[in-house]
Protein backbone atom coordinates (compact mmCIF):
# COMPACT_ATOMS: atom_id res chain seq x y z
CA UNK A 1 0.00 0.00 0.00
CA UNK A 2 1.25 3.36 -1.20
CA UNK A 3 0.40 6.53 1.63
CA UNK A 4 0.96 9.77 0.37
CA UNK A 5 1.05 12.48 2.61
CA UNK A 6 2.51 16.18 2.25
CA UNK A 7 1.66 19.15 3.90
CA UNK A 8 2.18 23.24 4.37
CA UNK A 9 1.90 25.67 7.33
CA UNK A 10 1.45 29.26 6.59
CA UNK A 11 1.24 31.93 9.00
CA UNK A 12 -1.50 34.72 8.23
CA UNK A 13 -1.02 37.36 10.85
CA UNK A 14 -1.56 35.55 14.35
CA UNK A 15 -3.70 32.50 12.38
CA UNK A 16 -1.43 29.37 11.46
CA UNK A 17 -2.70 27.72 8.26
CA UNK A 18 -1.66 23.35 7.82
CA UNK A 19 -3.06 22.40 4.66
CA UNK A 20 -2.66 18.28 4.00
CA UNK A 21 -3.01 16.67 0.86
CA UNK A 22 -3.09 12.75 0.51
CA UNK A 23 -3.80 10.30 3.21
CA UNK A 24 -4.36 10.70 7.00
CA UNK A 25 -3.88 7.03 8.54
CA UNK A 26 -1.66 4.95 10.89
CA UNK A 27 0.89 4.97 8.25
CA UNK A 28 1.07 8.95 8.14
CA UNK A 29 0.01 9.57 11.76
CA UNK A 30 2.93 10.54 13.02
CA UNK A 31 4.00 13.07 10.44
CA UNK A 32 0.68 14.41 11.00
CA UNK A 33 0.65 14.89 14.51
CA UNK A 34 4.23 16.54 14.31
CA UNK A 35 2.85 19.00 11.67
CA UNK A 36 -0.63 19.92 13.45
CA UNK A 37 1.73 20.19 16.82
CA UNK A 38 4.03 22.55 15.08
CA UNK A 39 0.82 24.31 13.63
CA UNK A 40 -0.28 25.38 17.31
CA UNK A 41 2.96 26.25 18.56
CA UNK A 42 4.33 28.58 16.11
CA UNK A 43 1.63 30.93 16.69
CA UNK A 44 -0.92 31.88 20.28
CA UNK A 45 -3.72 32.61 18.06
CA UNK A 46 -5.94 29.97 16.34
CA UNK A 47 -5.39 27.39 14.19
CA UNK A 48 -6.78 26.39 10.27
CA UNK A 49 -6.51 22.55 9.19
CA UNK A 50 -7.40 22.78 5.45
CA UNK A 51 -8.28 19.19 4.40
CA UNK A 52 -9.35 20.30 1.09
CA UNK A 53 -7.16 18.08 -0.89
CA UNK A 54 -7.38 15.35 1.50
CA UNK A 55 -8.08 11.78 0.43
CA UNK A 56 -8.27 9.59 3.06
CA UNK A 57 -8.77 9.95 7.30
CA UNK A 58 -8.95 7.13 8.99
CA UNK A 59 -9.41 6.86 12.95
CA UNK A 60 -5.98 7.56 13.76
CA UNK A 61 -5.94 10.67 12.64
CA UNK A 62 -9.63 11.36 13.92
CA UNK A 63 -8.06 11.23 17.02
CA UNK A 64 -5.31 13.30 16.73
CA UNK A 65 -7.68 15.87 15.66
CA UNK A 66 -9.66 15.61 18.44
CA UNK A 67 -6.93 15.92 20.95
CA UNK A 68 -6.01 18.94 18.86
CA UNK A 69 -9.36 20.03 18.95
CA UNK A 70 -9.35 19.71 22.95
CA UNK A 71 -6.06 21.28 23.05
CA UNK A 72 -7.45 24.19 21.54
CA UNK A 73 -10.44 24.46 23.65
CA UNK A 74 -8.36 24.40 26.95
CA UNK A 75 -6.65 27.22 26.01
CA UNK A 76 -9.03 28.90 24.69
CA UNK A 77 -8.09 29.12 20.93
CA UNK A 78 -10.03 27.72 17.93
CA UNK A 79 -9.17 24.68 15.31
CA UNK A 80 -11.37 25.22 12.46
CA UNK A 81 -11.16 22.64 9.25
CA UNK A 82 -11.92 23.17 5.98
CA UNK A 83 -13.35 20.24 4.56
CA UNK A 84 -14.92 20.30 0.82
CA UNK A 85 -15.27 16.48 -0.13
CA UNK A 86 -17.85 14.99 0.58
CA UNK A 87 -16.21 11.15 1.72
CA UNK A 88 -14.05 13.39 4.36
CA UNK A 89 -17.60 15.18 5.53
CA UNK A 90 -19.30 11.65 5.46
CA UNK A 91 -16.24 10.34 8.17
CA UNK A 92 -16.99 12.65 10.36
CA UNK A 93 -21.02 12.84 10.19
CA UNK A 94 -20.41 8.79 11.18
CA UNK A 95 -18.52 9.22 13.73
CA UNK A 96 -20.60 11.91 15.17
CA UNK A 97 -17.91 14.28 14.74
CA UNK A 98 -19.32 16.65 12.62
CA UNK A 99 -21.10 18.27 15.85
CA UNK A 100 -17.40 18.24 18.06
CA UNK A 101 -15.31 19.76 14.83
CA UNK A 102 -15.72 23.18 13.55
CA UNK A 103 -16.17 22.84 9.72
CA UNK A 104 -16.32 24.87 6.84
CA UNK A 105 -16.27 24.52 2.93
CA UNK A 106 -13.94 26.69 1.89
CA UNK A 107 -10.77 28.45 3.71
CA UNK A 108 -11.92 32.39 3.10
CA UNK A 109 -15.08 31.02 5.99
CA UNK A 110 -12.98 29.45 7.98
CA UNK A 111 -10.72 32.51 7.86
CA UNK A 112 -13.54 34.87 8.79
CA UNK A 113 -15.12 32.21 11.55
CA UNK A 114 -11.97 32.70 13.56
CA UNK A 115 -11.60 35.87 12.97
CA UNK A 116 -15.30 36.95 14.66
CA UNK A 117 -14.58 34.50 16.89
CA UNK A 118 -11.43 36.56 18.05
CA UNK A 119 -13.30 39.17 18.22
CA UNK A 120 -16.03 37.76 20.88
CA UNK A 121 -13.15 36.38 22.69
CA UNK A 122 -11.73 39.99 23.31
CA UNK A 123 -14.86 41.54 24.12
CA UNK A 124 -15.74 38.55 26.87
Amino acid sequence: MFDYYDSEIELLGDVSVLTVVGETDLCTAPQFRRDLDEAMEVTPGDVILDLTDLELVDSTALGIMMAAASRMMTEQRSLVMVVARTHVLRVFAITGLDGFFSVTATRAEALTRVSSGRLSRMVA
